[in-house]
């Protein structure tokens, strides 16, 4: 069993993924910020580099009133331009809640040019605009 332990994170199906993510969305669905905050800290340590499971961290953060500590794990993701839709999401919630929504402006259009395809990031991508009136 301890040999499973440096399996290659690019390797982990999406299914392993969405799996590992549930207890932390639970917990944040049901309030319970100090157990999503426990729930991404285990899956962290098996998928440090899980962006969704940081981002899903930083929220729990954030509604702790953990603001700083919340903004530099926001900071650290954003700057990586991620693509996938959970973490994309994951983050609109987290710069809703802080009134960050140029933010999101921001990050939509990162992630539009990694990835020009992808119709439901450039939908994404106008309501951003629409929120910021642009």
């Amino acid at each position: 069993m301890a040999s499973r332990s440096h399996v290659d994170n690019a390797k982990v199906s999406p299914e392993v993924v969405e799996r590992r993510l549930r207890p932390i969305y639970d917990c944040l669905d049901n309030g319970n910020n100090k157990k999503a905050l426990q729930e991404a800290d285990k899956v962290l340590k098996k998928q440090k580099d899980l962006q969704c499971a940081r981002v899903l961290k930083s929220l729990a953060l954030l509604r702790l009133g953990r603001h700083d500590d919340s903004s530099v794990i926001l900071h650290d993701v954003h700057d990586q331009h991620p693509t996938d839709e959970a973490t994309l999401q994951a983050m609109a919630i987290c710069y809703r809640e802080i009134h960050k929504l140029e933010l999101i402006a921001d990050m939509y259009e990162n992630a539009h040019k990694k990835r020009p395809d992808n119709e439901e990031i450039l939908t994404a991508l106008f309501m951003a605009y629409v929120r910021l009136s642009n």
